[in-house]
């Protein structure tokens, strides 16, 4: 007589979790491009799309400044660490070179957060796992794939790429890889200062010499960036 078969969960299924959670997002990418529509007389361009509401068109419009030659830090104000000017600007010259418009910009870029918010769900998965069993971690991830707020983020702003360094930094922490947890958060803070808020729970939670490798590194590197690389701020007194 044969062994009987345990029935299929669907929802431990991670490869159904991925092709629901990628195929909806494209698709809606698809269907609703972003894109500025040509101003009428006296009017400014309208935005529509995927990215209308957010902040896409803002940092376009600061990408577009090299036009001019003009870069961030040394030529106009911007409010972020380099990461984020870095990413925007290196895209922009990037469909500049092929197409040189808003949706084909915009388009690339959400492509770009959708990889890293792609890596948010295989940690949530893989954290929520590790401390409370595969059920729950499978669980959370449906949770996340379905929740409005990182759906609606990923066309506005940046914060996929500040979660992913959060999660990644505490992920690696609590496995002993100090120096890939400090490089992780290093990144975060050069793209936003939020995952600074990261070190005081490593020194509570973790092994004090995990805690200092990670933190030296963490911010080692952004105050490598702040003195030697970045501009305007490396010629303060």
């Amino acid at each position: 007589m044969s062994a009987s078969i345990p029935p299929i969960n669907p929802l431990h299924d991670l490869r159904l979790l991925v092709y629901l959670f990628l195929s909806l997002r494209v698709l809606l990418l698809v269907s609703y491009p972003p894109q500025l529509l040509p101003p009428g007389q006296g009017a400014v361009a309208v935005e529509t799309g995927l990215t209308r509401l957010g902040d896409f068109r803002e940092h376009y419009t600061l990408a577009t400044q090299t036009n001019a030659d003009f870069l961030p830090y040394r030529d106009y104000w911007v409010e972020f660490p380099p990461v984020w000017p870095v990413l925007v600007h290196g895209l922009y010259a990037l469909t500049q070179a092929r197409t040189g418009d808003f949706t084909s910009w915009a388009s690339l870029l959400y492509l770009i957060l959708l990889a890293v918010d792609l890596g948010n769900l295989l940690w949530v998965r893989h954290l929520g796992g590790v401390l409370h069993g595969p059920g729950v971690g499978a669980a959370l991830a449906w949770v996340y794939a379905l929740l409005a707020a990182p759906w609606v983020m990923l066309a506005w702003n940046f914060e996929a790429l500040v979660l992913f360094c959060l999660l990644a930094g505490w992920a690696w922490a609590r496995q002993g890889r100090a120096s890939l947890a400090g490089g992780v958060l290093a990144l975060g803070i050069l793209a936003k200062y939020v995952p600074l808020l990261a070190l005081p729970l490593l020194w509570r939670y973790r092994p004090r010499r995990v805690a200092a490798v990670v933190t030296g590194v963490a911010l080692g590197g952004p105050g490598w960036c702040c003195w030697g690389w970045w501009p305007g701020v490396a010629n303060w007194p």
